[in-house]
């Protein structure tokens, strides 16, 4: 089918606004997948479209240790800056064509807790968790279902070559 081509074209020249408003998707969804002809032209679409995920999430990761080697320096300066401005006091400065001004004021009030155990329950705040990996392995050990779940048995997923 002639449209898989124009689609994959029209998918990379969307890449900078994809998003689910963009109008690429609503065509996506709008394909017809009637014969294994269309399905297998639809996995070599997918396949491309994965490699082109992997390859984002690869240029993300990059992009993370950047972020964060540059958030370290900006910490580790704004450290050394507010020790030297504790010393030296307030700081009004022109560098350039840029007004620097730089001072040290008193934080507001913070709580650190430094032992869990000594905090008072009325202070306390649990948080209830399912296990749901706990629930499947008594079902499957027993076969009860117990009060409250449902389990499914008829979830499919889909496994492509």
């Amino acid at each position: 089918m002639e449209i898989y081509p124009m689609i994959s074209a029209q998918i990379r020249s969307a890449y900078t606004e994809l998003s689910y408003g963009n109008p690429i998707l609503e065509v996506i969804k709008a394909i017809p997948l009637e014969t294994s002809q269309d399905i297998a032209a639809a996995v070599c679409l997918m396949h491309n479209i994965e490699s082109d995920v992997a390859a984002v999430y690869y240029k993300i990761g990059k992009l993370k240790g950047i972020h964060d080697g540059l958030r370290s320096i900006y910490e580790i300066l704004r450290e050394q800056i507010h020790d030297a401005v504790k010393n030296v006091g307030d700081v009004r400065e022109t560098v350039g064509d840029m007004e620097v001004r730089a001072w040290v004021t008193k934080s507001p009030l913070r709580v650190d807790i430094v032992d869990e155990s000594l905090v008072p329950a009325q202070f306390i705040k649990q948080v209830i968790s399912i296990q749901k990996d706990k629930i499947l392995e008594h079902f499957r050990k027993t076969g009860e279902v117990i009060p409250g779940i449902e389990i499914v048995t008829d979830n499919t997923h889909l496994r492509v070559t």
